[in-house]
């Protein structure tokens, strides 16, 4: 595996999995903002947009997770292929 390949990977990974998470984030701030509120303690005449709260926390979760996947590919992948030769 070539350098280009793994970053490739990991980078296809971190992207699609934050464009996953966002998406998740924004619809439970949309349509259960309560959860937001209990969780992390917000006031309820707080000015705190909880969509957009939850498309940056979502997003945040996610790049996190698809960067530590794609690496895990990547890792499982070389030893793979250096078991092979």
């Amino acid at each position: 595996m070539t350098v280009l390949r793994g970053f490739t990977i990991t980078a296809t990974s971190a992207l699609a999995c934050t464009s996953v998470g966002a998406v998740a984030g924004y619809l439970v701030g949309l349509l259960a903002p309560d959860y937001y509120r209990i969780v992390f303690g917000i006031p309820l005449d707080s000015p705190v947009n909880l969509a957009q709260f939850g498309l940056v926390l979502g997003a945040l979760q996610g790049a996190g997770v698809g960067t530590i996947t794609g690496l895990i590919i990547v890792s499982a992948v070389t030893w793979y292929n250096s078991r092979q030769r």
